[in-house]
């Protein structure tokens, strides 16, 4: 084997072990807790997560010593599905290249792994539909503040503190 071609197969194995890892993280569970400061009451505040939440498809599945839990369909991303098939495709076909240069007996067939990187975006997109969960606690804190504390996914927790500083809700 040439040394330019074992010098190859380094890149490439990292290359491809690096590929695997990032489309099984593409659906990782990314869990936060947030806590926010707030300037209105916590009935107003209490109200806007609730219209917020229950506007993006959550319901209420309980309510329990003043913590609501919502519960709701997280839809897959079109765009995520498809870019991590293309980042497969590539992938699979670099190698499959240094593969079929490495063995030429089997240059014929190593393009043909290009095939299955559909499954890359199959793999994401069944295991990112899921069913979410987001826990609100609000407490009075003053006459007319209060502090939300929030459990839920890391994006739907950044949507909903930029809609609660967007009503001018939050220090």
């Amino acid at each position: 084997m040439d040394s330019w071609l074992s010098s190859a197969l380094i890149p490439t194995s990292l290359m491809a072990i690096g590929l695997a890892f990032f489309i099984r993280a593409s659906t990782k569970e990314r869990t936060e807790e947030l806590e926010m400061a707030c300037t209105r009451s916590a009935a107003e505040v209490d109200r806007l997560a609730k219209d917020h939440l229950m506007g993006r498809t959550y319901r209420i599945a309980k309510t329990e010593d003043g913590t609501t839990l919502f519960e709701g369909q997280v839809r897959p991303s079109v765009f995520l599905a498809v870019f991590l098939s293309v980042l497969a495709a590539i992938g699979f076909a670099c190698v499959g290249l240094i593969v079929g240069t490495a063995v030429p007996s089997l240059a014929d067939n190593t393009i043909a792994i290009v095939t299955l990187s559909p499954l890359a975006g199959a793999y994401y997109w069944k295991k990112a539909s899921k069913s979410e969960r987001v826990a609100i606690a609000v407490q009075k804190t003053g006459e007319s503040t209060s502090s939300v504390t929030a459990i839920g996914h890391r994006d739907e927790l950044n949507v909903l503190r930029q809609m609660l500083r967007s009503q001018g809700a939050l220090h």
